[in-house]
């Protein structure tokens, strides 16, 4: 008397060596399209296709057909500096070689701040602060009170005591790391905490042909 065969036991689902959770990023080895894992039971994966909606692919064939995208960050900025800060020289030695340059030196004021701003340029230097270079900000400015500006030619190969950065790379600001802000060949500085050592070093308020290189978008 022949015997049945005994039934067969159920073979557990072949699991795929890639981690597939939900929102994973996928490419179709065979087509190069991308798509992006949204459902995941115990014998398939659904992927949602761009262009061609969901479609399913058993676990056993994952392996084969599909390649995790892993995304390439983004590469940061980071602000690029024209000079290198070192070696850098002090107020006392760049003072000279800024004076013997043309450069300008001159105080933007709310009329109410006027004074102030003289009394600043008296303290730092013992001398007047030169009428020609006091100007107004123009009514309805956003800027307030009074900010020194100084402008002066660029050099190749010079050193600063302070750094120097390209226009729109960061710095400026008066919140920021004291820096010279380079637009062309201009270096332009609005930072107090420079021009103060550099007039307590000898450099006088003057204007020249120098000129602001931001005037025109400043809103001044």
């Amino acid at each position: 008397m022949s015997t049945a065969p005994a039934p067969a036991a159920p073979q557990t689902p072949q699991k795929s060596e890639l981690e597939l959770p939900v929102g994973t990023k996928v490419q179709d080895n065979v087509m190069k399209r991308q798509g992006v894992v949204v459902e995941v039971t115990d014998t398939d994966v659904y992927i949602e296709w761009k262009g061609v909606g969901k479609r399913k692919i058993p676990l056993d064939r994952v392996d084969a057909l599909l390649t995790v995208v892993v995304p390439v960050p983004k590469p940061k900025k980071v602000r690029k500096s024209v000079f290198p800060l070192l070696p850098a020289c002090d107020y006392s030695s760049f003072a000279p070689w800024l004076s013997s340059e043309e450069y300008s030196l001159f105080v933007m004021v709310k009329p109410t701040k006027r004074i102030l701003a003289e009394n600043d340029y008296i303290t730092w230097s013992g001398e007047s602060l030169p009428e020609e270079c006091i100007r107004e900000f123009r009514e309805g400015s956003k800027f307030g009170g009074y900010e020194w500006i100084l402008t002066f030619p660029f050099s190749d190969g010079g050193v600063y005591p302070f750094p120097i950065v390209l226009n729109g790379t960061g710095g400026g600001g008066t919140g920021g790391t004291p820096t010279g802000i380079l637009t062309g060949n201009t270096v332009r500085v609005n930072f107090t905490s420079i021009i103060e050592p550099l007039i307590r070093a000898g450099v006088k308020a003057q204007v020249t042909s120098v000129v602001d290189p931001l005037q025109t978008t400043s809103g001044q």
